[in-house]
């Protein structure tokens, strides 16, 4: 078998689970595969014997399943559908330096889906659809009882300009909805040239009659509407989920909709899906609501029609004799070639980048990459692709090494690279971002043991190793008591400090009276706590970043 010189193998053995659309397997044998939709032994025991595997949602791609995957055979993994949150994405690629499986999804083929359901949860919403036809269904003719409103003229606010939500945002335009938009990863003038008004959260939940989400569960996005949200919308106003649980804070949501703070809801996804999906479907948080308040659960089927289904097959199968045929991994979230001494620097500036995105709060307009002194040029590609993902991730799920140039361009992102090989700077990374009109800088680099480091941020130096770790990132008064009275906050919600890291007096007495520490935590943070850090007196900004 070889993938790198495109002679089609013969020999390939394919599994496909969770009751993949049989377009998938149709296709797959038409190229002499050997497909398998059923296995009569553990996964486990089986699963290395397989050159590719196919899963839906329900099958758990663990880290075991994968660590003997990649003892087996098996190189491909894919989801028929977006997201890949049920596959352990790190434990199929290993740390880098060995053979690792690519992970692939296919993240268009639900877009319309998602978008139509979404549509179809508004119109419900807004002309009293189900209480309408249940009270019909009971032999009552309430006409007057069920007055709507129209859709022409109404805001609508969209929270994540991806595939989906721009889908949703052409479709409620057409019903002359006016389209206001939050989207972290894009520009304001990118968003204005769609035709679309930009806002900040704040703003777009004061001003919309109806509010949809369509943006990725990431530690930044985990918990974004809640109490304080709610409290900004109209009273009139409804809520639309159709993305990921977890984005809304549901127990919010039901004292919203309890007192009346929002007009009402629409969820086709929920927390605590994997319960459901066991069947136990007992305690839900919704049982009980009184008749008059207005909330719609639906059972996740924002994919679930057949021509979703069957696209998402289709795809899965066309990318699998892609990659095994030509070498091309379409789609993959986890692929990229490079040089093996250059590894530790792309795990560097991806690095980098995850931290640059979480410290801005509007989008990134411009990138510059330089890379000081002996990193291979050739890998420039894997390097840059490798940074922009960074910077994406925490913002746009399917972000990838693959997708990721396609992304910066449609988000209106400009980037350039340069290497400086005669720089006194020996194997440093530094990222420099520019967000409306200012710059924020970052630089890394590989120590002497093979670590990576943080050397400075904003011109501040800095040493702090990177590792899998929540940092809290403060600015603060250059003054006695500070430190004390944030590790203060952090022990009494038990967060335990693993390093604190201060800033170099090589900048420390440079900077008006200000000092930047960091903190390693060995537990994530809650939206809560950070606040409590802000509010204490002496601290100019507090930033979070998850790289857990």
């Amino acid at each position: 078998m070889i993938i790198g010189g495109f002679e089609m193998a013969n020999d390939i053995r394919v599994l496909l689970l969770d009751r993949i659309d049989p377009v998938a397997k149709g296709l797959l044998e038409e190229q002499g595969y050997e497909v398998a939709t059923s296995i009569s032994q553990p996964l486990e025991e089986v699963i290395g014997e397989f050159d590719a595997v196919g899963v839906r949602s329900k099958t758990q791609l663990t880290a075991e399943l994968l660590r003997r995957a990649r003892e087996g055979r098996t190189e491909y993994v894919c989801r028929a559908g977006s997201g890949v949150d049920n596959i352990d994405v790190n434990a199929a690629t290993g740390d880098g330096l060995e053979r690792h499986i690519i992970v692939a999804n296919t993240p268009d083929a639900n877009t319309i889906a998602v978008a139509e359901l979404s549509m179809g949860l508004l119109l419900t919403l807004s002309r009293n659809l189900y209480p309408a036809i249940h009270s019909t269904r009971e032999g009552k003719w309430e006409k007057s009882r069920f007055q709507g409103s129209e859709l022409q003229g109404k805001n609508l606010g969209v929270i994540g300009l991806g595939r989906i939500g721009l889908e949703v945002a052409r479709r409620a335009w057409a019903f002359g909805m006016n389209i206001i938009a939050y989207d972290v990863s894009r520009p304001e003038e990118n968003i204005r040239s769609l035709g679309y008004t930009p806002a900040t959260l704040q703003s777009l939940l004061q001003e919309a009659d109806y509010v949809t989400v369509h943006v990725p569960l990431l530690p930044a996005t985990r918990g974004l509407i809640g109490e304080e949200q709610f409290s900004l919308m109209k009273p009139t106003a409804y809520l639309i989920n159709t993305s990921r649980g977890g984005i809304i804070r549901e127990e919010a949501l039901r004292d919203a909709l309890l007192q009346k703070r929002i007009g009402g809801a629409a969820l086709d996804v929920f927390e605590q899906e994997e319960r459901f999906e066991q069947g136990d479907s007992s305690n839900v948080w919704w049982e009980g609501l009184p008749d008059d308040v207005v909330f719609l659960p639906t059972p996740h089927i924002g994919a679930s029609t057949r021509d979703a289904q069957r696209l998402a097959a289709e795809t899965l199968a066309r990318q699998i004799i892609a990659y095994f045929s030509e070498g091309l991994a379409i789609n993959a979230v986890n692929k990229y070639p490079v040089h093996e001494e250059s590894i530790p620097y792309v795990r560097l500036v991806r690095s980098l980048g995850r931290i640059a995105s979480q410290i801005i709060t509007s989008p990134v307009s411009n990138v510059q990459f330089t890379y000081h002194g002996n990193i291979n040029s050739a890998d420039r590609e894997a390097l840059n692709r490798a940074g922009l993902v960074g910077l994406l991730e925490h913002q746009v799920e399917e972000a990838s090494y693959d997708s990721v140039l396609e992304m910066v361009e449609r988000r209106g992102i400009t980037y350039a690279h340069r290497f400086d090989e005669g720089s006194q700077y020996r194997n440093l990374v530094e990222i420099m971002v520019e967000v409306e009109g200012q710059t924020l800088g970052i630089t890394g680099k590989i120590d002497d043991e093979g670590r990576m480091k943080v050397k400075s941020i904003d011109g501040r130096v800095i040493e702090m190793p990177i590792r899998k770790k929540a940092y809290l990132i403060v600015l603060n008064d250059n003054r006695p008591g500070i430190i004390h009275a944030v590790t203060g906050v952090l022990s009494s919600h038990d967060i335990n400090i693993s390093a604190c890291h201060n800033e170099g007096e090589e900048t420390r007495t440079t900077n008006g009276g200000t000092a930047l520490s960091v903190y390693a935590l060995d537990s994530p943070l809650s939206r809560g706590v950070i606040g409590q850090v802000a509010a204490l007196d002496g601290i100019q900004w507090v930033k979070y970043a998850d790289l857990s």
